[in-house]
């Protein structure tokens, strides 16, 4: 107990350099080449025909005129054929753009159960199978719907699930930092059905997830909470709870709630107001660290923030609560 984080995210901000961008960049790229090709059929082709009609007019056979015709002929046919694949290849990757920007509005809205099922019927298609954006919303979309099962065992299941998901994502694209991040909440919430060995030995891997995450993408407050996150879950084990994580491991995951607060602090840095959680968790280590001033100040800020979600309800009843009676 403890030693697992659970949390509820907004949708991963985009990458300051979006991969989509980059896709469509070297698909206009491609469609030029593929035209060029095309072209230059043309162009073969006609001047073998020309060739041949001059060497009937004149009666003296030109050499290699049909032969030269024949390759035109062929070069325009693989032109053609590459263009016709190339048009099929831009539109899977629109179609694509168009689930995945589908995908991120039912998100937002919280309709989770209409984002699992949108997302369900387009799992199959060969170009979502392939996908690492797509797949790592698929998995968000599995997770989501775990939330909303109340039978222990068909939520470990939808959690597995969604964690074979996401880690196809991660085989098709190691450098995403969304990717490494659902990989890190997702074997974070599996840690809630194994033995407390299992979930310490995790917790290295879901460090290493987030790390990664922040590596790939600075600028994304999501990813420098959920390390606050880390930190201030092994910050908060009791005595005993760390004598027995060291008599499992020879040097168990350790923190401080003064870490915990420096990623806190730096996620609110890079986008205020993110995430009414993430003042909350300020609050909190200013609280465990005996800074009652700092800490009242921020959980009235919490309250600044407006309430979207049942969470957010929740977090603002504790935060009045804490400001009335502990600061």
């Amino acid at each position: 107990a403890g030693l697992v984080l659970t949390f509820r995210l907004f949708r991963p901000l985009s990458l300051p350099f979006s991969p989509l961008a980059f896709v469509s960049a070297r698909s206009s790229q491609t469609k030029m080449r593929r035209f060029l090709l095309v072209r230059t059929g043309l162009a073969r082709a006609s001047l073998a025909r020309t060739l041949v009609r001059a060497s009937a007019a004149v009666a003296t056979p030109l050499p290699n005129a049909r032969r030269f015709a024949t390759s035109g002929a062929r070069f325009l046919t693989a032109g053609v054929g590459l263009a016709v694949a190339g048009a099929t290849l831009v539109v899977a990757e629109a179609n694509i753009d168009s689930i995945i920007q589908e995908a991120d509005a039912l998100y937002d809205k919280a309709n989770f159960v209409e984002l699992f099922d949108f997302m369900q019927r387009n799992a199959e298609d060969a170009g979502c199978a392939q996908s690492d954006e797509f797949l790592w919303r698929y998995a968000r979309a599995q997770y989501e719907k775990s939330n909303l099962i109340e039978k222990k065992a068909d939520k470990k299941a939808a959690i597995e699930e969604a964690l074979v998901t996401v880690k196809k994502a991660l085989q098709l694209n190691e450098e995403n930092f969304a990717v490494q991040k659902w990989c890190g909440i997702l074997t974070s919430e599996l840690g809630n059905y194994l033995t407390l060995k299992e979930k310490i030995q995790n917790s290295y891997v879901i460090r290493q997830y987030f790390d990664k995450a922040v590596e790939l993408n600075p600028t994304d407050p999501t990813s420098r909470h959920l390390i606050g996150m880390w930190c201030f879950t092994f910050a908060e084990l009791s005595w005993m709870e760390k004598k027995v994580a060291g008599a499992l491991f020879a040097a168990p995951p350790d923190s401080s709630y003064q870490e915990a607060l420096v990623h806190f602090e730096k996620a609110e840095a890079l986008e205020p107001g993110f995430y009414k959680k993430n003042r909350f968790m300020v609050a909190r280590c200013h609280h465990a660290m005996g800074n009652k001033d700092k800490a009242r100040a921020w959980f009235l800020a919490v309250k600044d923030i407006e309430v979207k979600t049942s969470e957010d309800a929740k977090l603002d009843e504790q935060a009045d609560f804490m400001v009335k009676y502990k600061c």
